[in-house]
């Protein structure tokens, strides 16, 4: 983590924590709540998902989530790799008490071409999209959000 010189903010690539947020940890991942009300997820660097430790991490998740259901925004870039059974996970579950959509951020369009197709086989059971900027999938949670009828 690094200080900006304001003192304002941690940075981890492109996510930005307000210095006053709880920040949690665990084996695989930093999980907070953004001012935003959204759930912000950033994998360690190099990390190995294992489904032991993906359900440490969506714990915390669920832990930060209220009375109402959250988007939730997962930045992938620094996984090296991912079980099977974390990977068919999603597919497996619903979490729609917890979640109204995903954002998932990866590193390049190519990644993004390779996810989409893989995503069309475990196609999950709460909205997800793939995308390369942050602020794109804050907007598209925003949308989702605006549809949502538990939001009314």
């Amino acid at each position: 983590m690094v200080h900006s010189e304001k003192g304002t903010l941690y940075h981890f690539k492109e996510m930005k924590i307000p210095i006053d947020a709880r920040v949690n940890e665990c084996t695989i991942a930093y999980i907070w709540k953004g001012e935003d009300g959204y759930i912000y997820v950033k994998h360690k660097e190099n990390v190995h998902i294992r489904f032991e430790l993906q359900m440490e991490a969506f714990a915390i998740t669920k832990s930060l989530i209220t009375n109402k259901p959250s988007g939730v925004i997962i930045d992938l870039k620094g996984i090296h790799s991912i079980d099977k059974k974390s990977r068919d996970y999603p597919g497996l579950e619903s979490h729609e008490e917890y979640t109204f959509g995903v954002a998932l951020l990866i590193s390049s369009r190519l990644s993004k071409l390779f996810g989409n197709f893989f995503m069309g086989f475990n196609k999950a059971k709460f909205p997800t999209k793939l995308f390369t900027d942050i602020d794109e999938g804050r907007k598209w949670l925003k949308t989702l959000q605006s549809k949502d009828s538990r939001f009314e």
